[in-house]
């Protein structure tokens, strides 16, 4: 891999998630579809719609996941830096990274911070961002 000689700038901020709420609701409730719907949409270069990705398992370990991640944020916010994020409730994030650097590859993106530490403070907000930066530059 030969890094590019420019690097553009994501188009759609981190916590941008107000430009498309939907998109912002599906990656609090359901992230592991929202990704999914990030890596068809790269495959196929055209828009998926984050509901229809999700299979029945999916969404239910998806939504399980996402649930013990908000609750352990709201329980260690005040006490823990970088919003509380418990370490084992996070683990989806751990995937989920590397789907973060395949976007940043594919449209030579800047990194201002790791992919996996992204992921893992801002997962939910992460997710959200790469779906509205594929959508917009398809």
């Amino acid at each position: 891999f030969e890094p590019p000689t420019y690097w553009e700038e994501w188009r759609t901020g981190l916590c941008d998630c107000c430009e498309d709420p939907g998109s912002c609701l599906a990656s609090c409730l359901l992230p592991c579809c929202v990704a999914g719907s990030v890596a068809r949409m790269m495959d196929d270069n055209e828009v998926v719609e984050c509901s229809n990705v999700c299979c029945g398992g999916c969404g239910i370990v998806c939504c399980v996941s996402s649930v013990l991640s908000l609750i352990t944020l709201c329980m260690t916010a005040n006490t823990l830096p970088v919003g509380g994020i418990g370490i084992f409730t996070n683990l989806g994030a751990c995937y989920t990274c590397r789907l973060r650097a395949r976007v940043r590859y594919k449209y030579n993106l800047r990194s201002r911070c790791d992919d996996c530490l992204t992921h893992y403070c801002c997962w939910i907000c992460a997710i959200a961002q790469e779906y509205r930066e594929v959508k917009r530059r398809i």
